[in-house]
């Protein structure tokens, strides 16, 4: 499976990192240095899978969750943050997130978070194909 994956994150180390990781895993990689170009991508190429920080200047990434599971609840979000806090991950937890990564993170972590995404969305597929098969 080769997923299409956006990363959304103001810094251009991590944005440079994870381009560099998961390009040599096989991944087609789309970056976005602000929530707005972020979202822009997601709607012109549609990826599986969005790494997107919390803490953005522009739209944090709470409301690009919400805004994404409202366009496309089909791609799968996986939050990103320096600094744990407790209502921020309860408010994720209820827009559907399926993972967040506390920064820093090492590529074992990014690589499960991935693993992560492709179970709910194989599921999904799953589920998909069992109501249609019955219509």
């Amino acid at each position: 499976m080769s997923e299409r994956i956006l990363v959304i994150d103001d810094d251009q180390d991590i944005l440079t990192y994870f381009s560099k990781y998961l390009v040599s895993k096989g991944y087609k990689v789309m970056l976005a240095d602000t929530g707005k170009k972020g979202l822009e991508i997601f709607e012109q190429q549609k990826p599986d899978i969005v790494f997107c920080d919390i803490i953005l200047p522009d739209i944090d990434g709470i409301k690009i969750l919400y805004m994404l599971n409202k366009t496309s609840p089909v791609a799968e979000v996986v939050l990103m943050t320096a600094y744990i806090d407790n209502k921020v991950v309860i408010q994720a937890l209820r827009e559907g997130i399926v993972h967040y990564l506390e920064k820093p993170f090492l590529n074992e972590d990014i690589d499960n978070a991935i693993e992560q995404c492709r179970k709910k969305i194989k599921q999904r597929d799953k589920s998909n194909n069992l109501f249609f098969e019955r219509i």
